[in-house]
């Protein structure tokens, strides 16, 4: 006997320590700290919003946190929750009483929503009560309880609050069906065992084995027509949710007929309560409806006098927009033009000055070649211009552009020293011509006198084949000069027009003037050589300041 209780001791040991079991039990109570944490949550937002006097929406929260409570029967927090949605209320009846209002609004508001807050209270301890009534079965007095917070609700035109009730009302129907064919089914069993004691006689068996067959025969009839009606009845429900008052109540009267042949009086009595109500819920959706359409047909009207407006104002809007871009085209062509206009005229100041230069070279040249000078110099109107354009340029934001002339300035500066240097240098070769030639002169007339003038002949010989060879090599100095200046003019007009992919072409005119310096050095042309000297200096400044802008450029 020890043993067996030993065993049996030793198996209760197994069993209160099975591990399948130990985690179902871990499992449950993890999930049920889940809800009472999610409901600690919704606890704390709701009263967050009462506390910034988003009453409404606090007591939904308020709510919702009890709805989970009851999934793991915290009765205690539930109870607690409820009583504070009863201080929320009152908390907001006193927070509108303080809302200062008009003398004669604030009496009537007041009244208003404390007639409105005190309903809601009342409402929330019906709810309660029915509550506590449908888990006791007494289903009847919960729903009359619930036909009363239907009243409140509709007459406070609360209708999401209706939506809730709805479903308490159908979750109570529901409990209401399940518990009474549960009662049938007990009641069916009962009846069943009753017929089926012991029998004392094989007649009375027979008897008995009759009506129970009668007995199952009637009950399965009973319940395919009750379970047919409450069928019937569920999709009636769910009709008119959605408003579809015509084919519920077609369904009502299918399931009113159904009970009616069961003499099932209870269900009767309540379908035609719902039918009467819903008669009453139609009349009062198809005014809804008129007046919603109305007020659809109203808003239609309003929605397309706004849209004409707005199409107006897009009109409006797009006229001005078209006008704000034709003017806005009109002044970028007026800018080209003034632009176009501009480049026109620093083109033609900078060719006038290059046309000067050009002309004064020329004559220049030329007038040295004869022994002369050009008696006016041209470049300190060449570097006015050069100056103007380059101010112009300055002033225009152009400065890119203002560097190239500004270089140019100060190679005009140069040139015009230069010049000055060699018209300095041409008076002294004049100043000395006139003394050999009177030198040659007196040389000439002393040696006619006696009779020689042999030597002098063999002079002009070698003076004329002198000038012959000068007069040749000036050709070819002007010729290449001449091209040097070309491949310079074009290549300025080119970067005015900000052409700066060509090659700079310096490095090629600065070979020219040194080789053409090299040719005069070997004649002894000493005003040749300081010229070509001042160019080859004034084209190497050049050349880096090219560079630079070059770079800048690139840069860009």
């Amino acid at each position: 006997m020890t043993e067996k209780n030993n065993e049996d001791s030793n198996e209760n040991l197994k069993n209160d320590h099975d591990p399948t079991k130990e985690a179902f039990i871990s499992d449950m109570l993890e999930m049920e700290e889940e809800i009472a944490s999610e409901a600690y949550e919704l606890v704390e937002h709701g009263l967050h919003l009462v506390d910034t006097q988003f009453f409404d929406d606090g007591i939904e929260i308020l709510r919702q946190a009890i709805g989970l409570y009851a999934q793991i029967n915290r009765e205690e927090e539930s109870k607690a929750i409820n009583e504070k949605i009863s201080e929320v209320y009152l908390l907001k009846e006193k927070t509108f009483r303080e809302v200062e209002t008009p003398p004669e609004e604030k009496a009537e508001e007041f009244k208003e929503e404390k007639d409105e807050i005190s309903e809601l209270i009342r409402a929330e301890q019906l709810l309660k009560k029915a509550k506590e009534l449908v888990e006791r079965k007494e289903f009847e007095v919960a729903l009359d309880i619930y036909d009363e917070v239907e009243s409140i609700f509709e007459q406070l035109d609360k209708p999401d609050e209706r939506e809730n009730l709805d479903e308490l009302i159908e979750d109570c129907y529901n409990k209401k069906a399940e518990f009474l064919r549960t009662l049938k089914k007990v009641t069916s069993e009962e009846v069943i065992e009753s017929l089926t004691e012991p029998k004392v006689s094989e007649s009375e068996e027979g008897l008995k084995e009759e009506k129970l067959k009668q007995f199952l025969e009637v009950k399965k009839q009973e319940e395919e027509i009750s379970s047919k009606a409450y069928e019937l009845l569920d999709q009636a429900t769910e009709l008119a949710k959605s408003h579809e008052y015509d084919e519920a109540l077609k369904l009502y009267l299918e399931g009113l007929n159904l009970f009616k042949k069961l003499n099932w009086t209870y269900e009767v009595k309540k379908i035609d309560d719902t039918i009467a109500l819903l008669e009453k819920e139609r009349m009062v959706y198809r005014k809804s409806l008129e007046k919603n359409k109305v007020k659809e047909a109203k808003e239609i009207e309003k929605q397309m006098q706004q849209d004409e407006i707005i199409d107006q104002f897009v009109k409006d809007r797009e006229k001005q927009e078209k006008k704000a871009k034709l003017e806005r085209l009109k002044e970028i062509e007026f800018q080209k033009l003034e632009e176009d206009f501009f480049k026109v005229q620093i083109n033609n100041m900078a060719n006038e000055a290059s046309n000067l230069a050009h002309d004064y070279d020329i004559a220049m040249k030329k007038a040295i070649k004869e022994g002369k000078l050009v008696e006016n110099c041209v470049y300190p109107q060449i570097i006015e211009i050069y100056k103007k354009i380059r101010d112009i340029l300055i002033e225009k934001g152009w400065n890119n552009e203002a560097a190239i002339y500004d270089d140019t300035v100060n190679v005009y500066i140069q040139k015009l020293d230069q010049d000055k240097r060699i018209r300095q240098i041409e008076v002294e070769k004049v100043k000395k011509q006139k003394a050999t030639e009177e030198l040659l002169k007196f040389q000439k007339e002393d040696l006619e006198i006696s009779g020689d003038v042999g030597p002098i002949s063999t002079l002009d010989e070698t003076e004329r084949k002198r000038e012959i060879e000068i007069q040749n090599l000036r050709n070819n100095l002007d010729a290449m000069t001449n091209r040097a200046e070309r491949l310079a003019r074009e290549y300025d007009v080119a970067l005015r027009q900000g052409r700066f992919e060509l090659k700079c072409p310096y490095p090629e005119i600065i070979k020219i003037y040194e080789q053409a310096r090299k040719m005069v050095l070997e004649k002894n042309l000493e005003t040749e050589v300081a010229i070509f000297s001042s160019q080859i200096i004034a084209y190497n400044k050049k050349m880096e300041k090219d560079i630079k802008l070059r770079q800048i450029e690139a840069e860009k």
